[in-house]
């Protein structure tokens, strides 16, 4: 790396340089989606990820309201309560239980509180099995990428596809359901408060006039969910694995932890933040094990990146999993080392080196909630629960990645109650 490849009639330069990843994530000519993320328009048609630049800046002005700060905060009661939920589900699980369904589902239920707002009739297994769904549609969609010269309006009519097209059908019917009963519970908790705005007020008001409003609100709130479900759900997953291979270092979360919170029950703003320890952490996770290891940009004019000219018309993905075990910019960069983010060590981390969420104007607009969420989560999760793993190295693992990658081979974590 790096290298070109022609995937069909597109090419592709395929990057592990965070200099080079800086110039083209900021670029005003590079805000469109690379080639390879046509795929998903099948499932999230004109959602904000997928809109060309001029579309996106518009519709995602508009759903920044969703996350902003005082809109955040009134989300940490959900997050603890739900953690306390999660954990007591996790005192039942299975060694050969799926932790990445799991844990993608527990992020889904977590997105639709947050997103959607409680609604009277939808019952908890309803909103469990929509995110059992939304989990599958990415196994699924994984196995066409293996059969990328196959169009996806093909494959959705041949076997292979029927468990991708029977996904997309129930979707669709649980999303319309979800839809009616929202619209027969809405209240004005939301309504007359400018400030304090979930997601799918936002969602319903762009879509307000639009001549398939149904299916345009169907393929906005699938995206949100499938991107908070998947990155959140596999970022557990990895944490917990490496946290189970490297006791030492949990040992000392759980000293932060139980010296911070000493014995609340709920997490308070003030706690999250001095959990500095915890972030660090979690973004070691991400570090090596990025829920989504590559990002895409569709080139509009030729881009001078220093050393070489990207054309114009052609793809530029930027692999974070590369970036982020380069040598170049991290010592020892297959060492599990929380300190590396730890506040005294910021200015150390070479600007784009580590871009889990994208970096640039076109970055996860969920980033601040995802990191709320993961350090309460993960607090209540290490306080009530020592984590064992038999692996080693990860060397040990095989991964598979459509937009967000996973471990395909057997996995030993283990949740021993304290």
């Amino acid at each position: 790396m790096p290298f070109t490849v022609w995937l069909g009639n597109n090419l592709h330069y395929i990057s592990d340089n965070a200099e080079e990843a800086r110039i083209i994530l900021n670029h005003p000519k590079c805000l469109d989606k690379a080639k390879q993320y046509d795929g998903l328009k099948h499932l999230f048609g004109n959602s904000v990820i997928l809109l060309p630049g001029e579309e996106w800046k518009k519709r995602r002005r508009f759903l920044r309201a969703a996350f902003k700060s005082n809109m955040l905060k009134t989300f940490m009661p959900i997050f603890n309560e739900e953690s306390h939920i999660l954990n007591d589900k996790i005192l039942n699980l299975h060694p050969s239980d799926d932790l990445f369904k799991f844990f993608s589902v527990y992020s889904f239920r977590i997105f639709f509180l947050t997103a959607l707002g409680r609604i009277d009739g939808i019952s908890e297994d309803e909103v469990e099995v929509f995110g059992s769904y939304v989990d599958s549609y990415q196994d699924e969609f994984a196995k066409l990428l293996l059969y990328s010269a196959i169009p996806i309006s093909i494959w959705m009519k041949i076997p292979p596809g029927k468990k991708l097209r029977n996904n997309l059908i129930e979707l669709d019917k649980l999303m319309k359901h979800m839809l009616l009963k929202k619209k027969q519970s809405i209240t004005t908790e939301y309504k007359d408060n400018t400030n304090n705005t979930i997601l799918l007020d936002l969602i319903l008001d762009i879509n307000c006039d639009s001549e398939d409003r149904d299916k345009d609100i169907f393929e906005e709130l699938s995206f949100f969910a499938a991107a908070a479900a998947d990155t959140t759900g596999h970022t557990f997953v990895f944490c917990c694995i490496l946290l189970g291979m490297h006791p030492d270092l949990q040992n000392k979360l759980y000293e932060e932890v139980t010296t911070v919170l000493g014995d609340s029950s709920e997490i308070t703003e003030s706690q999250l933040n001095q959990l500095f320890y915890t972030e660090a952490v979690l973004k070691e996770s991400q570090r090596l094990l990025p829920p989504v290891p590559f990002f895409g940009r569709y080139i509009t004019e030729d881009i001078d990146i220093g050393t070489k000219v990207i054309p114009k018309g052609s793809n530029f993905i930027v692999s974070a999993l590369h970036i982020h075990r380069s040598p170049e910019y991290w010592k020892d960069p297959l060492k599990f080392d929380p300190t590396r983010f730890l506040p005294e060590n910021a200015s150390k981390i070479i600007p784009y080196s580590f871009i889990p969420f994208s970096e640039g104007p076109r970055n996860c607009i969920g980033e601040r909630i995802a990191m709320i969420q993961l350090k309460i989560t993960l607090a209540h999760i290490i306080r009530r629960f020592r984590i064992e793993s038999k692996h080693k190295s990860l060397d040990e693992f095989e991964f598979i990645s459509t937009v967000t990658m996973k471990i395909i081979n057997n996995i030993d974590c283990r949740f021993i109650p304290r």
